[in-house]
């Protein structure tokens, strides 16, 4: 099992058993394996079908994502070009946080009511505020998301023809 895969790996659960015995490969289990247990014997197998999958759904992305690409396991020289973005808490505008606030205080007007006091209306009326505290919060984050990709709209597109243009030089220095 050293140069094997196991079944319940990453790589494994991706290509799925299934789809592996049917393109021919051999599983083995022990006698105390479940189902979900064991080791697919072929790892060239598992690759090319993973790539395949893999494949399929970046054709799939192609229209929307012209750079989309399959691989398994990208070199560090290639993924090093991309930088990683970090969410950060987001500021709400102060209509917002004012909402919020006067939703929090009536539910806290809500949670004072003795237990024995509490009827389907009272219940009915806290789920409702909750909810409303959660959709302004969507809502606010909405508006701010599609403003932000609004702005930055002419940025990524001069980057994706700065990429293009970087891309056809490469190709035809590549054809000399």
């Amino acid at each position: 099992t050293q140069t094997a895969i196991p079944l319940d790996s990453d790589l494994g659960l991706f290509v799925g058993s299934a789809a592996y015995e049917a393109a021919g490969g051999a599983v083995t289990r022990d006698l105390f394996s479940g189902d979900d247990e064991g080791f697919m014997d072929d790892a060239a197998l598992v690759r090319r079908l993973a790539l395949e999958k893999l494949e399929q759904k970046a054709a799939e992305l192609r229209s929307s994502w012209a750079w989309t690409r399959a691989m398994l396991d990208p070199a560090y020289d290639f993924t090093a070009q991309y930088r990683r973005v970090r969410t950060e808490p987001a500021e709400l505008p102060a209509e917002i946080t004012g909402e919020i606030e006067r939703i929090e205080e009536l539910l806290a007007e809500l949670q004072e009511t003795p237990e024995d006091e509490w009827t389907d209306e009272l219940m009915t009326e806290a789920d409702r505020l909750e909810g409303a505290v959660t959709n302004s919060v969507k809502a606010s984050r909405i508006s701010r998301s599609t403003a932000k990709k609004t702005a930055l709209s002419p940025a990524l597109s001069s980057r994706s023809a700065r990429t293009a243009d970087f891309v056809s030089m490469k190709g035809s220095s590549n054809a000399q």
